[in-house]
Protein backbone atom coordinates (compact mmCIF):
# COMPACT_ATOMS: atom_id res chain seq x y z
CA UNK A 1 0.00 0.00 0.00
CA UNK A 2 1.29 3.09 -1.19
CA UNK A 3 0.10 6.65 0.85
CA UNK A 4 1.08 9.81 -2.13
CA UNK A 5 -0.20 13.08 -2.39
CA UNK A 6 0.01 16.00 -5.11
CA UNK A 7 3.09 18.32 -4.75
CA UNK A 8 0.55 21.21 -2.50
CA UNK A 9 -1.33 18.54 -0.40
CA UNK A 10 -4.51 18.94 -1.13
CA UNK A 11 -5.08 15.64 -3.20
CA UNK A 12 -3.79 12.57 -1.12
CA UNK A 13 -4.45 9.03 -2.32
CA UNK A 14 -3.74 5.96 -2.15
CA UNK A 15 -2.26 2.53 -4.56
CA UNK A 16 -2.63 -1.08 -3.73
CA UNK A 17 1.18 -1.96 -5.12
CA UNK A 18 4.31 -0.64 -6.24
CA UNK A 19 4.59 0.74 -9.78
CA UNK A 20 5.95 -1.02 -12.81
CA UNK A 21 7.53 1.55 -14.04
CA UNK A 22 8.76 4.89 -12.94
CA UNK A 23 9.95 7.79 -15.19
CA UNK A 24 12.51 10.71 -14.57
CA UNK A 25 11.05 14.38 -15.53
CA UNK A 26 13.86 16.66 -16.42
CA UNK A 27 11.63 20.17 -16.35
CA UNK A 28 13.08 22.44 -13.24
CA UNK A 29 10.45 21.31 -10.89
CA UNK A 30 10.82 18.15 -11.17
CA UNK A 31 14.90 18.21 -11.01
CA UNK A 32 14.48 20.58 -7.90
CA UNK A 33 12.90 18.45 -5.99
CA UNK A 34 13.86 14.77 -7.84
CA UNK A 35 10.51 13.73 -8.53
CA UNK A 36 9.75 10.42 -10.27
CA UNK A 37 6.16 9.38 -12.25
CA UNK A 38 4.61 6.76 -11.67
CA UNK A 39 1.43 5.57 -13.62
CA UNK A 40 -1.60 3.57 -12.87
CA UNK A 41 -4.59 2.07 -14.08
CA UNK A 42 -7.29 4.67 -12.89
CA UNK A 43 -9.27 1.59 -11.27
CA UNK A 44 -6.07 0.92 -8.47
CA UNK A 45 -6.31 4.45 -7.43
CA UNK A 46 -8.02 5.49 -3.87
CA UNK A 47 -8.14 9.21 -3.46
CA UNK A 48 -8.99 10.44 0.20
CA UNK A 49 -12.76 10.97 0.86
CA UNK A 50 -11.78 14.86 1.55
CA UNK A 51 -9.16 15.29 -0.81
CA UNK A 52 -9.63 18.78 -2.66
CA UNK A 53 -10.66 19.67 -6.30
CA UNK A 54 -9.06 17.47 -9.20
CA UNK A 55 -10.41 18.93 -12.23
CA UNK A 56 -8.78 22.71 -11.94
CA UNK A 57 -5.33 23.45 -11.31
CA UNK A 58 -3.42 26.99 -11.09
Amino acid sequence: MIDASCHCGAVSFTVDAPPDEVNACDCSLCRRYGARWAYYDPSRVRFAPDSGPTELYM
